[in-house]
């Protein structure tokens, strides 16, 4: 990944995980409440960029068969935090495989050197 792709990859990681959180405090009062209208709108355009930028990664998308939430057979709060936990698992993969550990900070890999912008360490190696 260059510099603009991380810009780019850290901006959607952030919209899904703030989406991510709001629709899990939702499924935990209401698991089996849909989601509305609205909220589907934002959740399908974050999936769409998410789609987008993991395709052009050369990445697969998350869930096959599912690239963007129904919005005429609302789907349950629980349901949507299943689909948008599997595009994190997807963006952690990514993310992981595009930073490496030195010292004890880990840095991105820009044109598959080690940069000077700092990355948090990956999820899965905790």
């Amino acid at each position: 990944m260059n510099a603009a792709e991380i810009s780019d990859f850290e901006l959607l990681h952030a919209k899904l995980q703030g989406l991510y959180d709001e629709v899990l405090t939702l499924s935990k009062k209401s698991p089996s409440d849909a989601l509305n209208k609205f909220k589907i709108r934002i959740a399908n355009n974050i999936m769409a960029a998410a789609n987008a930028f993991l395709l052009a990664q050369g990445e697969a998308l998350p869930v096959d068969g599912v690239e963007q939430l129904d919005d005429t057979d609302l789907p349950f709060n629980s349901d949507v935090v299943m689909i948008l936990s599997q595009y994190l698992q997807c963006l952690e993969k990514l993310r992981s495989d595009n930073v490496e550990e030195y010292g004890r900070d880990w840095y991105w890999i820009v044109d598959k050197h080690r940069s000077e912008r700092r990355a948090s360490t990956p999820r899965k190696l905790k």
